[in-house]
């Protein structure tokens, strides 16, 4: 009885190896299928592994298409300009990528970066297979794959896609793997980019327009002309939107008009801060189309409001001769400036003016919260754009506070956050957390850390593992659901603290 592998097993053979890594107890295994396919291998045991791999795709590829041009499957990879992380990264990366935590692995591509090293090889077979839709890693992925990626894409018609972001132009690519490649191209700033993104399909081209209008980048006017005068009314708003965030005439001249909006109707009285906007406001000066910029969006009180939040509060108040915390505070207390402070809450996060009302705003929130219109407002757009220092400044001004709030304060910002908390300031709140664990909770308490655990166990230095196994309570049974999640922050920390120890000397 044959009990040898066929080609289809062997394959299978081949990948389990794969998500396993480099096991060298399998030397004997690769000996003898290349002995069946009358292989020579030689090398190191990876480029053995992947020289008998590509024989085998090649194989396979060869049968669904006859007639197709292969490579020559035996050459192996081009030499790696950077070195390979140690196959200890292996188990960590295959973990999660069984559970879809793409937090995790985005957290490995980075640390990878900064050491200037490749991915184990070993991972590149599910990487290719899970990664396609994942636009926001392709960036990273170009930096720590390695040429071998690459080589590996060409022999399987289902890892394609990856060298298919690499042409020059859209006109090769797969019609599913275009938008793909067009954000990738964006996020690397290549000229000349419009005419590939008309090429898109509708759909595709509003998910590519859509994110120009939240990122800065060189090529986005020109890419904005294409569609100023699109069929689609989105693709217009969109358009209009990002000329209105660049260096437009666009944005000039309505930044004239709104500021003349704004003496108008913004006004500094002895009861405080008067907004006069109402449907009769004058606007038709406006050189833009309200109608276009307002498509799609919730109907707001005022079609200005739109053009409103692409400027920054530096620009809105400049008529006023007010300190800009004087600003806030009216925003904050006085309930009929409710719409406006949302307004520029919103203008604080905007990427295009350079502004520290973003950092101003935050701290007097911390400080007065659950005051006015601080539980109204919502601070989503602003805390997702706040830099890494300023994020370290408002985590040290939320320790300083001294109320029953601080669970709830730190639930609102943490969800919103995308930076890393310094290891001390970690300490400081995983110490907090648990001394408040020790005390009575409150169900609204218990609900807020439901929230901001899942957040917390990314966001915290993982140098926090020893605090977390020295502050550790057990949670009462009456909130058992906060105690599963719990402890899925402590294995998470003790997973990133695992792959730190791992990738960094």
């Amino acid at each position: 009885m044959n009990d040898e592998p066929g080609n289809s097993d062997l394959l299978s053979n081949l990948m389990e190896i794969a998500k396993g890594g480099s096991n060298r107890s399998r030397q004997s295994d690769l000996d003898r299928w290349a002995r069946e396919l009358g292989l020579q291998l030689n090398g190191s045991w990876e480029n053995q592994y992947f020289q008998l791999l590509s024989v085998q795709l090649a194989i396979e590829k060869a049968a669904s298409h006859p007639n197709q041009h292969l490579p020559d499957p035996i050459a192996p990879p081009e030499t790696e300009e950077l070195p390979t992380a140690t196959f200890e990264l292996a188990p960590l990366v295959h973990e999660a990528l069984s559970y879809h935590d793409w937090t995790y692995l985005e957290e490995v591509l980075r640390i990878l970066r900064s050491q200037q090293k490749m991915i184990h090889p070993s991972l590149l077979p599910a990487i290719l297979d899970q990664c396609k839709t994942k636009t926001e890693l392709h960036y990273l992925l170009t930096q720590t794959l390695g040429k071998r990626s690459h080589w590996l894409s060409r022999l399987k018609d289902e890892w394609s896609w990856w060298v298919e972001l690499t042409f020059d132009t859209i006109e090769k690519v797969s019609a599913d793997n275009r938008l793909n490649w067009a954000l990738f191209h964006y996020r690397m700033e290549e000229t000349e980019l419009a005419n590939e993104v008309v090429r898109l399909t509708l759909n595709d081209r509003k998910l590519f327009l859509s994110h120009a209008a939240k990122f800065r980048n060189r090529n986005n006017e020109s890419i904005a002309r294409s569609f100023v005068d699109a069929r689609s009314p989105f693709e217009r708003s969109l358009a209009l939107q990002i000329l209105l965030q660049s260096s437009s005439p666009e944005r000039v001249t309505t930044m004239e008009a709104l500021q003349q909006f704004c003496r108008e109707t913004i006004q500094h009285k002895k009861k405080g801060l008067i907004w006069n906007i109402s449907d009769q406001n004058e606007f038709q000066a406006f050189p833009v189309s309200l109608q276009d910029l307002n498509y799609g969006e919730e109907k707001l009180q005022h079609p200005l409001q739109n053009i409103i939040q692409l400027f920054s509060p530096e620009e809105v108040f400049e008529h006023l001769k007010l300190k800009d915390d004087e600003i806030i505070c009216h925003l904050m207390i006085d309930a009929r400036l409710q719409n406006l402070y949302q307004i520029i809450v919103n203008c604080a996060a905007n990427l295009y003016s350079p502004s520290t009302w973003g950092e101003k705003i935050l701290a007097q929130w911390i400080h007065k919260y659950p005051e006015g219109n601080t539980t109204e407002v919502l601070l989503t757009k602003l805390l997702a754009e706040i830099s890494y220092d300023t994020t370290q400044k408002i985590m040290i001004d939320l320790l300083n506070t001294n109320d029953s709030y601080f669970i709830e304060k730190l639930t609102l910002i943490i969800s919103g956050i995308k930076h890393y908390i310094r290891k001390d300031l970690s300490i400081k709140i995983v110490e907090k957390i648990f001394h408040l664990l020790t005390l009575r909770l409150t169900r609204t308490d218990s609900e807020n850390l439901l929230i901001a655990i899942p957040h917390l166990q990314y966001q915290l230095d993982p140098g926090v593992n020893n605090s977390v196994l020295s502050q550790w309570v057990e949670i009462d049974f009456r909130h058992q659901k906060l105690g599963e999640a719990l402890w899925e922050f402590r294995n998470m920390i003790r997973l990133r603290s695992e792959l730190l120890s791992v990738l960094v000397p």
